[in-house]
């Protein structure tokens, strides 16, 4: 029977040689190496930018908060990602929408809702009260102010905002404003993106 052939051992610290094409040196393949790498990252950079322009469309919106009338929950500045998918308006959402009864439909208004379809809200010196209930607003962190407002029953189809900052706010006190139609609502805030000091959920 004969040996078997062996082959020599590698030698450690001595890497195979790639083999290289036929008439493209090691210089070409590194070009070529090169460009590969730049087509992979310029196409994974389409590729992104394709999914942020989907999800802006279809699912997430950006907004700038712009004027004090959220202060201190939004600063002037900020900015939010909203979303509108299956929303429906809850007591205490923050949410962006076309004030459709001002002149200036131009710049959407960012307000919290107080009561939705149904319910009765009535302001007494500045005191919420939701179906005849004082709520308590954790989130204000600045005067309620010492407005009144009489006791109001929300009409099918929309709901009662406020702004955080009441003193300087121009919101559904406001018969320019008045009760906002569910229709107008371009999202939920979601969470702060900027600037980075900021970023977190809104409450």
């Amino acid at each position: 029977m004969q040996d078997e052939q062996r082959l020599p051992d590698a030698v450690e610290g001595s890497p195979e040689e790639p083999i290289l094409p036929e008439g493209v040196d090691a210089a070409e393949m590194k070009r070529i190496n090169g460009m590969s790498r730049l087509f992979d990252f310029v196409e994974m950079l389409v590729l992104t930018v394709v999914a942020v322009l989907l999800i802006s469309t279809f699912l997430i919106r950006h907004t700038l908060v712009q004027g004090g009338s959220m202060n201190n929950t939004l600063l002037n500045g900020q900015h939010l990602l909203i979303s509108d998918v299956n929303y429906e308006p809850e007591n205490g959402d923050v949410i962006v929408f076309v004030p459709l009864n001002t002149a200036d439909r131009s710049t959407p208004f960012i307000k919290r809702v107080i009561a939705v379809a149904g319910q009765t809200v009535e302001i007494r010196s500045g005191a919420v009260l939701v179906d005849g209930l004082a709520q308590t607003e954790d989130y204000l962190s600045l005067s309620k102010g010492k407005s009144d407002y009489p006791e109001t029953t929300v009409p099918a189809g929309y709901v009662f905002v406020l702004g955080d900052n009441r003193t300087q706010s121009h919101d559904s006190r406001y018969d320019d404003v008045g009760m906002v139609d569910v229709r107008s609502i371009l999202g939920k805030v979601v969470c702060r993106v900027w600037p980075v000091s900021s970023i977190g959920e809104i409450k």
